[in-house]
């Protein structure tokens, strides 16, 4: 489940200690603006880590982890139905670009595994290879509303079937599709921080707004105006918008983020 995982590969090394941060470009200076509250908490302020990753997928499929049942269960999958499996892999394995702002409250020496997470922030784009996705063009960031109610209710068969009708209208809808999650403390939730904030129990979900992939460079750092995907010839990028999380609204503004590309 190693897309599942906050940390992209490549991994630090074992007993190094190390941050979740993708680092810097060579060609430009990284620049964050992530204005705006969630339920009353702010999403970033500086010496918050950023990572940026390009995901060009594999064929290959790994077996469900222990970890990997357990969530199913709590998301109200069926890991033993091929359905919602392929279900439960497109959600935490098979977007292609993220890029995250995560609050390290101590780093790790254990390959990345280990770190106390507080403040976790995320944007995942579905479906962008696919589609072509070039820059500036803007995308709908998807409401998983009915999801997070369904889960705050207890309803296991409700928020079942809600993951259920999300996921199957992201993967035939024919478009891009953005997931945005924000959790203001994972300090608490042991292992399972090491996993991305959309599988957080705490996690806040995005009800509406758009992205826009901006500002992409090469490693020449030569600006890309049109992108042929998929590609691993990416440096850095920067993403843009407006995302809004039931009344309350967040100002994206990222630039020049160092690119993680795992392959």
């Amino acid at each position: 489940m190693v897309s599942a995982l906050r940390f992209a590969l490549p991994l630090c090394p074992l007993f190094v200690a190390c941050t979740i941060d993708s680092g810097d470009s060579a060609y430009c200076d990284r620049a964050v603006t992530l204005s705006g509250t969630v339920a009353g908490d702010a999403p970033y302020d500086d010496g918050m880590s950023v990572q940026a990753a390009w995901f060009l997928r594999s064929a290959e499929e790994a077996a469900l982890s222990a970890l990997d049942q357990e969530v199913m269960q709590r998301m109200g999958l069926d890991a033993s139905d091929d359905a919602d499996v392929q279900r439960y892999r497109y959600f935490t394995s098979q977007y292609d670009v993220r890029m995250l702002f995560v609050e390290e409250l101590s780093q790790t020496q254990a390959g990345s595994l280990g770190a106390t997470i507080g403040r976790d922030f995320g944007v995942f784009l579905f479906d962008a290879f696919d589609a072509q996705l070039q820059p500036g063009a803007k995308v709908q960031v998807f409401d998983l509303s009915a999801v997070e109610a369904a889960r705050r209710a207890g309803d296991r068969e409700a928020l079942g079937n809600a993951v259920r009708t999300a996921i199957d209208t992201m993967r035939t809808n024919g478009i891009v599709d953005a997931l945005v999650a924000f959790a203001p403390d994972r300090s608490g939730e042991g292992a399972e921080s090491s996993l991305i904030v959309l599988l957080s129990a705490n996690a806040i979900y995005a009800t509406g707004g758009s992205v826009s992939l901006e500002g992409v460079l090469d490693t020449q750092g030569a600006a890309l105006a049109e992108i042929a995907h998929p590609t691993n010839a990416i440096d850095s990028f920067g993403l843009q918008g407006t995302v809004d999380f039931g009344g309350d609204a967040v100002e994206l503004g990222v630039s020049c983020a160092k690119a993680i590309i795992s392959e």
